[in-house]
């Protein structure tokens, strides 16, 4: 009953997000949990700081980083086919070509999910006849990782999400090895492996 008092309950899983392949990157137990167990993990007072960013926030720090555009849409909601839902922090265009930026507001070390995160924009958008040239990672108003969307990319995160709705459509955990994440992991108590 405890466990009951510490989690979000979800509407029944329908379809992928970017924050779920991100998710699927840092751990591929915790999409399995999710979409399984019907389990989210409650918000860090971190992850608040960060979901709650202001447009204030995000426009000062696309001025302050200098980025290049000729207009800029932010917090911009798009709903795709196949009921495919993002929700982008900014997307720069200039001279007709466009740029996903996803501000993080603080920094940390390994960041791996939160790049597919931003590839997985670029994918799913240019998948559905909206080509993205390049995407940019920012935390804590520097910017940690930036990319000429390429080919190379598009497949990358096209087998991810393809691995990623093996898991989830899987009644069995996915077989993975424990990690030093465990240790400190929220779902440590209701994972499969532990």
């Amino acid at each position: 009953m405890r466990l009951l008092n510490m989690v979000y309950r979800l509407s029944p899983y329908t379809s992928i997000s970017a924050w779920l392949v991100k998710e699927y990157v840092y751990c591929p137990m915790i999409p399995w949990i999710i979409t399984h167990y019907n389990i989210v993990e409650q918000p860090t007072t971190s992850m608040e700081d960060g979901a709650n960013l202001d447009i204030d926030y995000k426009e000062e720090t696309i001025k302050e980083l200098g980025l290049p555009y000729d207009t800029i849409a932010y917090e911009k909601e798009i709903l795709l086919p196949d009921n495919i839902f993002l929700k982008i922090d900014a997307i720069l265009r200039k001279h007709n070509e466009y740029t996903i930026v996803e501000i993080k507001r603080y920094r940390r070390k390994g960041y791996s999910d939160q790049k597919a995160q931003v590839k997985t924009y670029a994918y799913l958008l240019t998948k559905h006849g909206k080509p993205v040239h390049n995407v940019v990672l920012v935390q804590d108003k520097k910017i940690v990782y930036k990319r000429r969307i390429e080919e190379i990319d598009l497949e990358t995160i096209k087998k991810t999400i393809e691995q990623l709705q093996k898991i989830i459509n899987n009644d069995k955990p996915p077989k993975i090895k424990p990690t030093r994440k465990c240790w400190s992991c929220w779902y440590r108590k209701i994972c499969p492996i532990h």
